[in-house]
């Protein structure tokens, strides 16, 4: 059994990937390891860049906001837009979504896992046995990519987050959170959702002892009047660990490609701008793939960027508030 193109992972990276195949000559089979395409533990944000990017039916969003709470220590900052710049989705939904997009002629084998990977005769093998060969091998599978581990790739840049989903259809805000004795350089998030808000936070541990900030986390979210509720915890590694996309025949899209944000730990539109741009390039070798590099570039500035409230130590509730008043000025966020 062969196909031209191997999609390990069926998140958005694997899904876009394979959407701008869809209309060429190339098979493509999509490996998934789950039951269910589109559940992922995440705090479901995206911004108006995916938006756009895709061109997302309204009824995929849960919530726009035009505006921001932020939160430095005790004083409250409002950041307000004429448009909206952040979005809640449902992941199930946005996955269906996507799903709905593809032709019946991509293959896609739910509920199956990739056990071995042989580069050098091009093929692999699954749980559900045999061996498939492949002309080229697409690591959309997150994190803890098989296709990255094969590589020889560590992912040693990588965000520990937890947060909980806490149950409750109360009207909250947009909400951020910064306290730099409780939480150093990074911040908790608050998320609204339809029926629930994700509520929290992660960081380098390199750069950052997560055990300290989790309970520094606990403490905080019990004194929050949400707390009380109904709610799921949850703890999920983020990669941020770039070390390349193109090894030959084999591409990393995405979070395998630790592409995600250092700062935000975004992670959908680079999956979806990274799936869309390895596309194009299998398909015409001599293709720019100009918006991946641009995402790249400022990728690697955003890290050198990280490293300046981690530098400044007490002094970095200096430049929470400036950046709060740039944000009120109507910079950094159009």
């Amino acid at each position: 059994m062969k196909y031209d193109v191997i999609i390990v992972g069926a998140g958005p990276a694997g899904l876009e990937l394979a959407r701008e195949l869809q209309y060429s000559r190339l098979t493509v089979l999509i490996i998934e390891k789950n039951e269910a395409i589109g559940p992922k533990i995440c705090a479901g944000g995206l911004t108006s860049k995916d938006i756009n990017f895709l061109n997302i039916p309204p009824q995929i969003i849960e919530n726009s906001y035009t505006s921001l709470n932020l939160h430095i220590n005790r004083k409250t900052y409002h950041i307000n837009r004429k448009n909206p710049f952040i979005y809640t989705i449902d992941r199930t939904c946005f996955a269906k979504w996507q799903l709905e997009q593809l032709e019946n002629h991509i293959a896609i084998w739910k509920n199956c896992k990739v056990c071995v990977i042989n580069s050098k005769k091009n093929y692999i093998e699954t749980s559900s046995g045999g061996k498939i060969h492949y002309s080229y091998l697409i690591g959309a599978d997150g994190s803890a990519s098989i296709v990255r581990s094969h590589l020889g790739l560590l992912s040693n840049k990588s965000i520990i987050a937890f947060q909980y989903l806490v149950k409750t259809q109360d009207s909250h805000s947009l909400e951020l959170f910064l306290d730099s004795k409780k939480f150093g350089s990074t911040y908790v998030w608050l998320f609204p959702h339809h029926e629930y808000i994700s509520v929290g936070t992660g960081c380098f541990p390199k750069y950052y002892d997560y055990k300290q900030l989790q309970k520094n986390f606990y403490e905080w979210f019990d004194l929050q009047t949400f707390s009380k509720y109904e709610k799921k915890y949850e703890v999920f590694p983020i990669n941020c660990d770039f070390q390349g996309y193109h090894f030959d025949n084999i591409y990393l899209v995405g979070d395998a490609a630790g592409l995600a944000s250092d700062i935000s730990g975004e992670g959908i539109y680079q999956a979806l701008v990274s799936g869309n741009e390895v596309a194009k390039l299998i398909l015409n070798p001599a293709y720019e793939p100009k918006k991946l590099n641009y995402l790249i570039k400022r990728k690697k500035f955003y890290r050198r960027l990280l490293m300046l409230p981690i530098l400044l130590g007490p002094f970095r509730t200096q430049l929470y508030k400036f950046t709060a008043h740039l944000l009120q000025k109507g910079k950094l966020i159009k």
